[in-house]
């Protein structure tokens, strides 16, 4: 957090939840607060919430994001008493409980849309302005839901215009990080999209029926929020998080250190101190970074690959007291003998697995509708989704026989969200392998769910990153596309085997700032 230290960060919606939770997080972490609500004396009060050296950090100021004005208002208050903005979180938001077909509704869906949506626009343009003509650098924050992704039915109860807001959230956000790209600055923008969180959004009707759902706690907000801002200037996320529910999950986009140190963190990897880790495709690439992470933390990682000699050669590049927990084995992950072969062995002579990092993918040029390629497709989906579903069900075995706890993570993709058209190229089956992969996640989480388990699954969906699945032809196409780095991916996996044991970071999408994806 050093580049943030004495930089001025606003938070919307901060007399209560998730805003004050990030108002005290920020100020803890060495950043100027400036909270804004309607209920400034809130925020005042949070003041006896913080450490003693943070208190003249924190400040409050009225502010009904309803009323475009008082922004404009308050937003040069900002920047003339405190200083250029830095970091905006726009947290504010309201929920009614009132069907959309309903007479005598339209104040309720006006006033959701304009503190939910025009709100978070008119902050957000006033925090650019800032931002932009002070370096162009910083941090915008939309803090989302899982209702911007879905719509859970909830019985007896209506959202009313909130998922639609919400929804609206999760478009602006790709809005955002175009146009912050093509005026030519490096501002980024995270969402944060939790499941059911504590806060008074949850309205009484609401917490009746959810009587027996956990909720997540507005402090796991926060501190996925402060993780983001320790990326680096070149890594950006989207995250989707949630507490072991049956709904859906938190997403953010991300970066990269090796030993993340997050302040206010209550997990990290302690509880992970000489478990096992097997990460797949571990010769190269993202897998190679993982195994390396991982080990220089405490894991005794198994990496599994074809080219076993590269994985061993890892061992010159950890730390001299890691050396000795990471191993090699062998391993084609089309071959499902070999799999079960490899993960017996794995359990009799490490013990039983703890992390399952599927990472191996591979990528074939050409056509669907090429004559002659069945066994390129082949290879695809018997390494990309069949070695996925077989390595999880061997994990899950181990993981489910020794206490039901363990995290589970697919190496996904920007591909398994979207399909690119790319000139003069076709990436095949990836795309559809990766989309495949993405619909599992959530497989996965149910079936571990109903399976009695505590076992976390975790989708991390990069953009371009520079590894040897890029090929040539690639690479030469997308000569102008800055790529990631295989640690920046390693690094995110580390933070999310740091969170508590009931919060689960479902989708986490990282890509470069700038981008074109």
């Amino acid at each position: 957090m050093e580049r943030w230290k004495n930089r001025v960060a606003v938070v919307t919606g901060a007399s209560a939840g998730i805003g004050a939770a990030c108002v005290k997080y920020l100020a803890n972490n060495g950043m100027i607060v400036v909270g804004l609500a309607r209920r400034k004396e809130c925020i005042e009060a949070l003041r006896d919430q913080v450490e003693a050296s943070a208190r003249d950090r924190l400040h409050g100021l009225q502010c009904d994001l309803r009323d475009q004005q008082q922004i404009i208002d308050v937003f040069k208050v900002i920047v003339s008493k405190y200083g250029p903005i830095a970091v905006l979180v726009n947290n504010a938001g309201v929920l009614r409980n009132t069907n959309l077909v309903n007479d005598d509704n339209q104040q309720d869906i006006q006033d959701v849309i304009d503190t939910n949506i025009v709100g978070v626009v008119n902050c957000t343009r006033e925090a650019f302005r800032s931002m932009k003509a002070h370096g162009g650098v910083g941090h915008v924050f939309l803090i989302n839901s899982i209702c911007g992704h879905n719509v859970p039915k909830a019985p007896n109860f209506s959202l009313n215009i909130y998922p639609c807001t919400k929804h609206a959230v999760t478009a602006m956000t790709e809005v955002y990080r175009h146009e912050f790209h093509m005026l030519g600055t490096k501002v980024k923008v995270t969402s944060i999209s939790p499941g059911t969180v504590n806060t008074e959004i949850i309205l009484p009707k609401m917490k009746e029926i959810l009587a027996d759902a956990p909720f997540l706690q507005p402090e796991d907000v926060a501190e996925a929020l402060i993780y983001c801002l320790q990326t680096p200037p070149h890594v950006q996320l989207h995250l989707d998080e949630q507490a072991f529910e049956l709904l859906p999950d938190i997403s953010v986009e991300r970066q990269q250190t090796n030993r993340l140190i997050l302040s206010g963190l209550h997990q990290n990897m302690e509880r992970w101190q000489n478990r096992v880790a097997v990460v797949t495709g571990a010769s190269a690439g993202i897998g190679a970074a993982c195994v390396k992470y991982l080990a220089n933390n405490g894991m005794i990682v198994v990496g599994l690959a074809r080219r076993k000699e590269r994985i061993e050669a890892l061992r010159d590049q950890v730390e001299a007291t890691a050396r000795d927990r990471v191993h090699a084995m062998q391993c084609d992950m089309r071959v499902h003998q070999q799999i079960i072969d490899a993960f017996k062995v794995i359990v009799a002579e490490y013990g039983p697995v703890a992390v399952l990092v599927n990472n191996a993918g591979i990528v074939r040029i050409a056509n669907l509708v090429d004559d002659n390629n069945l066994q390129e497709v082949q290879d695809v989906i018997d390494t990309n989704i069949v070695g996925v579903v077989n390595c999880t069900r061997e994990a899950f075995r181990s993981m489910k026989a020794h206490g039901g706890v363990g995290h589970v993570f697919l190496i996904n993709s920007i591909f398994g969200h979207f399909v690119a058209n790319i000139p003069n190229i076709s990436i095949n089956m990836y795309a559809c392998s990766k989309h495949a992969m993405t619909a599992m996640t959530e497989v996965y989480r149910q079936e571990f769910y109903k399976l009695g388990t505590k076992i976390k699954v975790t989708s991390i969906s990069p953009g371009v990153v520079d590894t040897e699945i890029l090929t040539p032809k690639v690479r030469e196409i997308m000569n102008n596309t800055p790529p990631l780095k295989s640690e920046d991916i390693a690094d995110a996996l580390i933070y999310c085997l740091q969170t508590p044991p009931h919060v689960q970071i479902h989708e986490m999408i990282i890509k470069h700032v700038g981008e074109l994806f």
